[in-house]
């Protein structure tokens, strides 16, 4: 996922235990089929497409503990081998040349070792605590296939920390949760109108039909009201870092907006999705879940 996206889910993860000691966080798993219809990960120039999932979410769950237990687990202090030098050694005239490198190893100090004794001791602390409470994480899946109706093929995870407050806004509940995901969906035989530069600065336009792939790596933001127990408006902004990288694919930035709804064991999710850099592409997608 690259280093910032590692940095920020262990950042966001080493918070969770914390947390986790003011309460208990129990686990809660659900499973489902979506289904989202639009242009928001498609060129401005190609149709709607489809992208039909069957997803997977837990809070507290299996998955959310493991990620971070391996998020809080210590390093291993190591030894470490530095190249500090090269120089060429000949004989005479300069035959037989040969290159003689120089490497300076250092090992691990006593300190290191006490240092990863205490740190291990913490841990061992904080596992029995998100083995016994849980942890306000959650964890997403989905996988796509044209065998479930629609066009691509792909999936996409997303780790979030979850921030609640009680009162906020007026409100019961108030949800914030900030996150890492990545992932990424492959558009079958895709009609669509490619814009080339040439040597001279003039753009060139020309018709192709094709496989297209979008790609998300980034940092979902989200926030969840609750004005009654079984009714959730929410908004999403998935920050899509690759959106910066100049290059021919389309990496937008999807914002979300819509509606979930508890019912008991089944849970419903409508929304509506547009893209910061594509103001104008809508997309409309809605899940079916059933679990806790």
């Amino acid at each position: 996922m690259g280093a910032l996206t590692l940095f920020t889910l262990g950042a966001l993860l080493a918070s969770a235990p914390a947390a986790a000691g003011e309460g208990k966080h129990p686990a809660l798993i659900r499973g489902g089929y979506s289904a989202s219809f639009g242009q928001v990960l498609l060129p401005a120039t190609a149709p709607r497409g489809l992208v039909t999932s069957l997803t997977y979410y837990e809070f507290s769950g299996p998955i959310s503990r493991i990620i971070t237990l391996g998020a809080m687990n210590p390093d291993v202090p190591r030894t470490t081998v530095d190249l500090k030098d090269i120089d060429m050694e000949c004989e005479r005239f300069y035959d037989n040349c040969k290159l003689v490198y120089t490497y300076e190893t250092t090992y691990p100090s006593s300190a290191d070792w006490d240092r990863y004794v205490s740190d291990l001791d913490h841990f061992d602390e904080v596992a029995r605590g998100i083995l016994r409470d849980g942890v306000p994480v959650e964890f997403y899946l989905d996988i796509a296939s044209p065998y479930l109706g629609g066009d691509a093929w792909g999936g996409q995870f997303v780790v979030m920390r979850r921030i609640q407050h009680v009162g906020w806004l007026g409100l019961p509940v108030v949800r914030l949760g900030l996150g890492v995901g990545a992932g990424g969906y492959i558009f079958r035989d895709v009609p669509r109108t490619e814009v080339y530069a040439e040597e001279d600065g003039t753009l060139r336009s020309e018709q192709v039909i094709d496989d297209y792939q979008y790609t998300f790596v980034g940092f979902p933001v989200r926030l969840t009201l609750f004005p009654i127990p079984w009714v959730a408006p929410f908004a999403q902004c998935d920050v899509n870092i690759l959106s910066a990288l100049k290059d021919r694919d389309h990496r937008s930035s999807p914002l979300h907006a819509g509606l979930e709804f508890y019912l008991k064991f089944v849970y419903v999710r409508a929304e509506v999705v547009t893209a910061v850099d594509q103001p104008g592409a809508l997309s409309f997608g809605g899940e079916v879940g059933f679990g806790g």
